[in-house]
């Protein structure tokens, strides 16, 4: 019987349902510098042909040679480094969540024919977070519920939670039952602590329906809020100030008030192993560590260049191997590299021992054993 793993981490939203800023990056990058000049030749060229890829390649190269000599020595194929991104573009801008998905279980299929595979989709709601010119949250949740209808047995679905979106009423019970729903996603990011979520009963609820939670906790850059109103005394403008207090609000130490008064929340600090961020990565280890909160998790996603730093963490910390989880962090993975390779080098890194645990045992003690059995 073929085995049913779970890949924790998943997004398949478009333009039509986050800000475009979903996709900006980091600006010394190069990617950003590649994604720039793809956006204005979608733009200018109305559609996505191949000879935006060579068009782009050459303005890279150009702009590299003339402005910043250094910046195509870590890519050995600039070409194909444009087109992946260029596909990952297209997709995101005239795309559908039906085609992100019908791509990854594609990827899935061919890559590990052998095994079954779960996707956990995570919704954001940036209805308080990102004023925008896109459909308000509860369309973007109606559309990834109606995958999971459609793919009962290969999808599961994470509300996105905002505490001012019930600062005046509570999430209905029985909606959440019928709904379908089987997990929260919190990305703390857009502006506000953990602890907020407390006073709408969320924990609470989480705990009573058996549902696991997952938060970003990682360096929040562009994916961030952006209102105009003060967040917190802080002035948005100031950038510096901002930045401060929503790493603040996603820092893995937030969390620590709510586990020591919700014993049996299922928690999952999501991208462990950021290179970035090492004292985070080091801070989740001790919390796991310590024995103090037997149900909290990681999940690896977006992490593929800390694989090296996370086989190494589980050998010196042996718990770790009970309580990290498989997730990619697709489609945002794809813009640093293809999900075959995320996938590929998991198991190649890792070991098939370990990559069978983040991938079948620990989900489904995470997801308290919602989806099939094989």
């Amino acid at each position: 019987m073929s085995p049913i793993r779970y890949n924790c981490h998943v997004h398949v939203f478009t333009k039509k349902y986050v800000p475009w800023d979903m996709l900006r990056l980091p600006d010394d990058s190069l990617d950003k510098v590649i994604m720039e000049e793809l956006e204005k030749a979608f733009h200018q060229y109305g559609k996505y042909s191949p000879d935006i890829i060579h068009r782009v390649r050459d303005t890279v190269q150009e702009y590299s040679e003339k402005k910043r000599p250094n910046l195509l020595d870590q890519i050995s194929d600039l070409t194909a480094k444009v087109a992946d991104l260029a596909e990952t573009l297209h997709y995101f801008l005239n795309g559908s969540p039906d085609g992100f998905l019908d791509d990854l279980f594609d990827t899935y299929r061919k890559e590990d024919p052998s095994s079954q595979w779960v996707f956990c989709l995570l919704t954001q709601n940036f209805d308080y977070a990102a004023p925008g010119y896109y459909q308000p949250f509860y369309k973007q949740l109606e559309k990834t519920l109606r995958l999971k209808e459609s793919f009962p047995d290969q999808v599961l679905v994470f509300y996105g939670l905002d505490p001012r979106a019930h600062k005046y009423s509570k999430i209905d019970e029985d909606w959440l039952e019928k709904s379908g729903v089987d997990g929260f996603k919190v990305y703390p990011p857009l502006g506000f602590y953990p602890i907020e979520l407390e006073e709408c009963g969320f924990y609470k609820l989480a705990e009573k329906k058996h549902l696991p939670i997952t938060a970003h906790c990682s360096i929040p850059h562009n994916v961030r809020y952006q209102g105009d109103a003060p967040l917190h005394g802080v002035n948005p403008k100031n950038s510096k100030k901002l930045q401060y207090l929503v790493s603040k609000m996603t820092y893995p130490l937030s969390w620590k008030p709510v586990l020591d008064e919700h014993k049996d929340l299922f928690l999952n600090l999501a991208h462990f192993g950021d290179p970035r961020k090492r004292k985070w990565t080091k801070i989740i280890v001790e919390m796991i560590d310590s024995g103090e909160y037997p149900n909290l998790y990681a999940d690896i996603s977006y992490c593929l260049d800390g694989l090296p730093r996370i086989a190494r963490l589980i050998k010196q910390y042996p718990i770790l191997a009970d309580r990290l989880l498989f997730g990619s962090d697709y489609f945002l993975q794809t813009l640093a590299s293809a999900e075959a390779t995320f996938l590929n080098d998991t198991l190649e890194i890792l070991g098939q021992t370990i990559f069978d645990k983040i991938s079948i045992d620990n989900p489904r003690r995470f997801l308290q054993y919602r989806a099939p059995v094989a």
